[in-house]
């Protein structure tokens, strides 16, 4: 497999992994909210019966949930908005190895290759001309090759980057969910209320907390490779293969 195949499977792969995501977080917020509702349905029919210090335990528990669980899902309704747009980085990424790199190179060996082996037999200016202007060509050739790669390969880091984000928002969206289930179950006895409310809330906001700073990390990443816009424009730039930004041509006047 060639380095080019070897990228065009990575992408497609993180494509996978990417919608695979979003289908996980998507049902997972709504049984979520679903879940911390019947949470808070089973301590308010039982909380009348504790003393009011438990009872400002188990509010003030409750209120530490309730913001974590804004926080994640505020961070989940951003993700979905912004799915579409990473979904048409990841094509664009593809696009720039199937659609350009890979029909422009098949054009590096076709430049300097005549279709004619009795041009081997040319001599003289008008074949040194030509055997100079081919190399021209193909160096043209080669640096769009090279650029399309370039490109192609920032779209992956920015692509993968949002990947890594989108898995990070699924575990911690299933890891929460699973938490506040089992609180559902552990508050079912009146007398474990406030231990059951007081031990849910620490670990979710933990959960939250710690994978928050991950994301941050990831988020990070994404700017940097955002910051690489710099070093794109200037391979689009760079005019040193094509003079005046234009393709070389054989023939000119």
């Amino acid at each position: 497999m060639t380095p080019t195949e070897e990228l065009e499977q990575s992408i497609l792969v993180q494509r996978g992994m990417f919608i695979g995501a979003f289908e996980v977080i998507e049902p997972a917020v709504e049984l979520l909210i679903a879940k911390f509702n019947e949470l808070v349905g089973e301590v308010k029919q039982s909380a009348w019966l504790l003393g009011p210090a438990a009872i400002f335990i188990v509010k003030r528990d409750l209120g530490t949930l309730r913001a974590a669980l804004e926080q994640l899902i505020g961070k989940v309704e951003y993700a979905l908005e912004h799915q579409v747009p990473v979904l048409s980085l990841i094509q664009a990424s593809f696009g720039w190895l199937a659609e350009v790199k890979r029909p422009i190179s098949d054009l590096s060996v076709a430049t300097v290759q005549p279709d004619n082996r009795n041009f081997a037999k040319w001599m003289g200016d008008a074949a040194n001309a030509y055997n100079a202007g081919a190399a021209i060509q193909r160096a043209a050739v080669d640096e769009l090759t090279t650029r399309a790669e370039f490109i192609s390969k920032w779209l992956f880091d920015v692509v993968t980057a949002n990947v890594d984000y989108a898995i990070g928002l699924a575990q911690v969206v299933t890891d929460v969910l699973g938490r506040i289930a089992q609180g559902v179950a552990d508050v079912a006895g009146v007398v474990t209320i406030p231990w059951a409310m007081d031990l849910l809330a620490e670990s979710v906001g933990d959960i939250v907390e710690g994978t928050f700073n991950h994301l941050l990390t990831v988020a990070q990443r994404q700017f940097d490779a955002a910051g690489m816009m710099r070093d794109v424009a200037g391979q689009i730039t760079d005019r040193s293969k094509l003079p005046g930004g234009k393709w070389p041509q054989m023939v000119t006047g």
